[in-house]
């Protein structure tokens, strides 16, 4: 099974932090969330190993797999966070948790370009996601994803552009 061979190619070191998991349910979620990778990289025929890009190069908005891609560079970046968590990984946001997405993400667009820049190389190296460098902005789907907004909404509030209450769902 392609979830299978994930699994063992990672603990070999070639894919995404492969540890002992804590919990059985645990040990689950990351296979799940490798399946999602490998599932992508089967349908997209993603040959290459970069380690930085998990889901292979960044399909560009309005390109055919684009929402995919973004699917599947999450659930690496979960992998990755569920293999070094020692605490349970949420899987799904809250209400509180996406209302703070689109925050964080209306924020981010009235930003100076500079700002915004400096942002983006913050999150990418928040998340692990070192190919997010290369952009020269966080796009609207790359807003939309929970894991990222997680990243922009401290940024601001660090800066004082956004209150420290204001990024923590009630």
């Amino acid at each position: 099974m392609l979830a299978d061979r994930t699994v063992e190619t990672a603990r070999s070191g070639a894919g995404p932090p492969a540890k002992p998991r804590r919990t059985p349910t645990q040990h689950a979620q990351w296979q799940e969330q490798l399946a999602v990778v490998a599932a992508y990289r089967d349908q997209y025929k993603v040959t290459d190993d970069n380690a930085a890009q998990p889901a292979g190069p960044y399909i560009e908005g309005g390109r055919t797999g684009h929402r995919d891609y973004w699917t599947a560079a999450e659930a690496a970046i979960a992998a990755r966070r569920t293999a070094t968590s020692k605490a349970p990984v949420a899987v799904t946001a809250t209400s509180d948790e996406q209302a703070l997405c689109r925050l964080a993400a209306d924020v981010y667009r009235t930003l100076p370009e500079a700002d915004q820049a400096e942002i983006l190389r913050t999150v990418a190296a928040r998340t692990g996601a070192a190919w997010l460098a290369a952009r020269p902005r966080l796009d609207d789907a790359a807003l939309a994803q929970q894991h990222v907004a997680d990243k922009v909404s401290t940024v601001p509030a660090e800066r004082r552009r956004l209150t420290a209450e204001a990024t923590q769902p009630e």
